[in-house]
Protein backbone atom coordinates (compact mmCIF):
# COMPACT_ATOMS: atom_id res chain seq x y z
CA UNK A 1 0.00 0.00 0.00
CA UNK A 2 3.00 2.51 0.89
CA UNK A 3 3.72 2.69 -2.72
CA UNK A 4 0.49 4.01 -3.60
CA UNK A 5 0.30 7.69 -4.09
CA UNK A 6 -1.95 9.02 -0.48
CA UNK A 7 -0.81 5.75 1.45
CA UNK A 8 2.77 6.64 1.75
CA UNK A 9 2.81 6.36 5.38
CA UNK A 10 0.69 3.01 5.30
CA UNK A 11 2.02 0.76 8.16
CA UNK A 12 0.72 -2.72 6.18
CA UNK A 13 4.23 -3.43 4.45
CA UNK A 14 5.65 -6.59 2.64
CA UNK A 15 7.99 -7.16 6.52
CA UNK A 16 4.95 -8.47 8.22
CA UNK A 17 4.45 -11.26 5.64
CA UNK A 18 7.21 -13.36 7.34
CA UNK A 19 6.87 -11.55 11.11
CA UNK A 20 5.36 -14.21 13.09
CA UNK A 21 2.07 -12.47 14.34
CA UNK A 22 -0.47 -13.95 12.28
CA UNK A 23 -3.76 -14.01 13.77
CA UNK A 24 -4.31 -10.54 14.43
CA UNK A 25 -6.41 -7.41 13.73
CA UNK A 26 -3.31 -5.34 14.52
CA UNK A 27 -2.62 -3.31 11.34
CA UNK A 28 0.99 -3.10 13.09
CA UNK A 29 1.16 -6.59 11.90
CA UNK A 30 -0.48 -7.00 8.45
CA UNK A 31 0.65 -6.23 4.86
CA UNK A 32 -1.47 -5.42 2.08
CA UNK A 33 -0.42 -5.34 -1.70
CA UNK A 34 -3.51 -3.54 -3.81
CA UNK A 35 -4.81 -4.94 -6.79
CA UNK A 36 -3.66 -2.49 -9.60
CA UNK A 37 -5.68 -1.86 -12.74
CA UNK A 38 -3.57 -2.52 -16.10
CA UNK A 39 -4.96 0.07 -18.72
CA UNK A 40 -2.92 -1.57 -21.58
CA UNK A 41 -5.90 -3.05 -23.29
CA UNK A 42 -7.11 0.16 -25.05
CA UNK A 43 -9.77 1.21 -22.54
CA UNK A 44 -10.33 -2.17 -21.12
CA UNK A 45 -9.45 -2.42 -17.49
CA UNK A 46 -8.37 -5.89 -16.35
CA UNK A 47 -7.25 -6.66 -12.84
CA UNK A 48 -3.72 -7.87 -12.99
CA UNK A 49 -2.37 -10.46 -9.54
CA UNK A 50 -0.45 -10.15 -7.12
CA UNK A 51 2.65 -12.63 -6.93
CA UNK A 52 4.97 -13.34 -4.24
CA UNK A 53 8.25 -15.52 -4.75
CA UNK A 54 10.15 -17.12 -2.08
CA UNK A 55 13.96 -18.09 -3.69
CA UNK A 56 16.33 -20.35 -1.79
CA UNK A 57 19.67 -20.34 -2.16
CA UNK A 58 19.73 -24.52 -1.88
CA UNK A 59 16.99 -27.59 -2.03
CA UNK A 60 14.66 -26.94 1.05
CA UNK A 61 12.17 -29.17 2.66
CA UNK A 62 9.18 -27.62 3.32
CA UNK A 63 6.30 -29.31 4.92
CA UNK A 64 3.67 -26.94 6.06
CA UNK A 65 2.14 -23.39 4.17
CA UNK A 66 -0.14 -21.79 6.25
CA UNK A 67 -2.54 -19.25 5.07
CA UNK A 68 -3.92 -16.14 7.09
CA UNK A 69 -6.22 -14.41 5.45
CA UNK A 70 -6.75 -10.52 5.91
CA UNK A 71 -9.70 -10.87 8.07
CA UNK A 72 -9.96 -7.19 9.28
CA UNK A 73 -12.20 -6.86 6.07
CA UNK A 74 -12.82 -10.25 4.80
CA UNK A 75 -13.92 -9.38 1.40
CA UNK A 76 -10.39 -7.91 0.63
CA UNK A 77 -9.01 -10.72 1.49
CA UNK A 78 -7.13 -13.48 -1.29
CA UNK A 79 -9.68 -15.61 -2.73
CA UNK A 80 -7.38 -17.65 -5.29
CA UNK A 81 -3.99 -19.24 -4.26
CA UNK A 82 -1.55 -21.01 -6.44
CA UNK A 83 1.40 -22.53 -5.32
CA UNK A 84 4.95 -23.40 -7.89
CA UNK A 85 7.73 -25.57 -7.24
CA UNK A 86 9.85 -25.28 -10.10
CA UNK A 87 7.38 -24.23 -12.36
CA UNK A 88 5.29 -26.42 -11.76
CA UNK A 89 1.43 -26.18 -10.28
CA UNK A 90 1.48 -28.00 -7.18
CA UNK A 91 -1.49 -26.55 -5.77
CA UNK A 92 -4.51 -24.58 -7.08
CA UNK A 93 -7.67 -23.14 -4.62
CA UNK A 94 -10.18 -21.19 -4.43
CA UNK A 95 -10.61 -19.75 -0.95
CA UNK A 96 -14.30 -18.43 -1.66
CA UNK A 97 -14.78 -22.36 -1.80
CA UNK A 98 -13.16 -22.99 1.63
CA UNK A 99 -14.85 -20.46 3.64
CA UNK A 100 -18.33 -20.64 1.99
CA UNK A 101 -18.66 -24.38 3.32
Amino acid sequence: MSCLEGHEDDIRTIDKLVNGNNNTFDDRNMWLAPLLLDRRDEGVFKVDHNEIVFTFDKPRIISCIKFWNYSKTPIRGVREVEIFCDDIVIYRVNLDDIFHL
